[in-house]
């Protein structure tokens, strides 16, 4: 296994405790912006030297942190964006999802930071080739990404917008592969102001090679 990958995933693990996935402990330590329709948060910027937890993180952020320790490391680095097929009752959705992808000696490899990384089956450094022959994803993209010396992360509702935005607030591993995600969404509606609590458990199902999600919404 690669020394340089693992060594990465050892350092920045700590940094992300699963129950700080999403932005609930974020969220009030944010600057809100009205930016048209879009109401964002801002969150205060992590810095990738500090050995102090992350008060919340998305996939994102864990992405760019991985990133940057790749960098300062002389590897190649990127993120790996994908959307996996997910049942919502009769019909299919996507579900999308970004991870750290580093490639040290002409390898590739998967750096799983996060809860839904856990639910996935990627359990720190995982070689890519490896987990794309046990999982069938829609479509999926490598982004390139810039090097700074701090990591922002932000996350923004349209509150016109027609489709549904939710943004992760929560995660907990559940049992085995299951991951219970709570997640907000913000809209207006007639000039009311709508927002959804949703509770949703999402897990690999072996047999269909896809994400199935269950999920309950109260809307207020």
């Amino acid at each position: 296994m690669s020394l340089k990958v693992q060594t990465i995933a050892k350092q920045l693990s700590p940094r992300f405790p699963a129950r700080n996935y999403g932005l609930a402990h974020g969220i009030p330590a944010s600057e809100m912006k009205l930016q048209g329709s879009n109401l964002v948060f801002i969150c205060p910027p992590y810095l990738p030297d500090s050995k102090r937890p992350l008060s919340a993180f998305l996939c994102s952020s864990a992405s760019r942190m991985v990133h940057l320790e790749s960098f300062k490391n002389g590897l190649d680095s990127d993120m790996l964006k994908m959307a996996f097929p997910v049942m919502i009752g009769p019909k299919f959705e996507t579900f999308g999802h970004g991870i750290g992808l580093t490639t040290e000696g002409e390898k590739k490899y998967l750096v799983g930071l996060t809860p839904f990384d856990t639910a996935l089956g990627l359990h720190g450094v995982t070689r890519l080739d490896h987990f794309w022959k046990r999982f069938i994803v829609s479509k999926y993209q490598e982004l390139e990404m810039l090097v700074a010396d701090r990591v922002f992360e932000s996350a923004g509702w349209d509150l016109l917008g027609k489709y549904e935005s939710f943004i992760p607030l929560a995660a907990r591993n559940l049992e085995g592969n299951r991951l219970g995600l709570f997640s907000l969404q913000l809209n207006i509606e007639n000039e009311a102001f709508f927002f959804n609590t949703t509770s949703r458990i999402v897990y690999f199902h072996e047999s269909s090679a896809a994400f199935i999600g269950e999920w309950g919404a109260d809307q207020v």
